[in-house]
């Protein structure tokens, strides 16, 4: 949970950095970066669902896959997904159509 923070703190500051420094010769630099945010992004996604989880009081962790998917489902899915959306090629896709 503090890695996720952590690194939405980071990719926050970084793409407020490359809105203020869109020009030719640091898109490559700038572009490496927001690979490497999104990839972090979808491996901490992905890695959610192997997460164990004590349900109600038990000492004992919950290690079966289909309710740990389920639980995270429920939970912290939405929040998690929304990082990995593509906004940035959504908009220029659509003005590429325009």
């Amino acid at each position: 949970c503090v890695f996720d923070i952590l690194m939405c703190l980071i990719s926050s500051y970084y793409y407020a950095m490359i809105a203020t420094l869109d020009h030719p010769k640091t898109k490559h630099s700038l572009g490496i970066g927001v690979i490497f945010f999104e990839t972090v992004f979808a491996i901490s996604f992905f890695l959610n669902f192997f997460v164990e989880f004590y349900s109600d009081g038990n000492r004992i962790p919950t290690k079966n896959i289909k309710l740990i998917a389920k639980r995270y489902l429920k939970n912290d899915f939405l929040l998690d997904i929304i990082p990995l959306i593509p906004f940035a090629e959504l908009i220029t896709l659509k003005a590429y159509r325009e």
